[in-house]
């Protein structure tokens, strides 16, 4: 036996062996500032308002959705249960949009859900998905077709 072979050996039994731990989904949560008076949205108003297709509040004034990156789990998980839709047919919608006139600009991009989180509470007329986890009280946490994130039934469950 060579020395690395009996080397790699002794490595293997003295390393803790550990399984890959599975990939969990977050719960999202859709938030609106606390000065927006919405506790509820169906699921065709939200997914009309992140298609530039519904554009303005019940009072007028402009909405203004917040997205993440392509890469973060959350955008993923939201264009599939909301949207149903890839990253990329989601981004060449919003460029049709823009091109035929019918939206002034794409959403907003925040970093990260926190950042979503943050955007949202100091602009009262921006709307956003985040990590469940991640709402707090500077948020208005906003219930889909009358359920809360812990329904098992919850539009946007993992």
């Amino acid at each position: 036996m060579t020395p690395r072979l009996l080397a790699a050996i002794l490595l293997l039994g003295v390393l803790p062996q550990t399984a890959p731990q599975p990939v969990v989904s977050p719960v999202l949560a859709i938030v609106v500032s606390r000065s927006r008076p919405l506790t509820d949205i169906s699921l065709s108003d939200l997914r009309r308002i992140y298609l530039g297709d519904m554009t303005r509040w019940a009072d007028g004034r402009r909405i203004l959705p917040v997205v993440l990156p392509p890469s973060a789990v959350e955008q993923r998980l939201f264009l599939k249960r909301a949207l149903r839709m890839a990253d990329i047919d989601y981004a060449q919608h919003w460029i049709g949009q823009i091109f035929r006139g019918r939206v002034a600009g794409p959403p907003y991009t925040a970093q990260s859900s926190t950042a979503a989180r943050r955007f949202v509470a100091t602009h009262p007329d921006a709307i956003a998905f985040i990590d469940a986890t991640e709402a707090d009280g500077s948020v208005r946490i906003v219930t889909i077709n009358g359920k809360n994130r812990d329904a098992a039934d919850y539009p946007l469950a993992p």
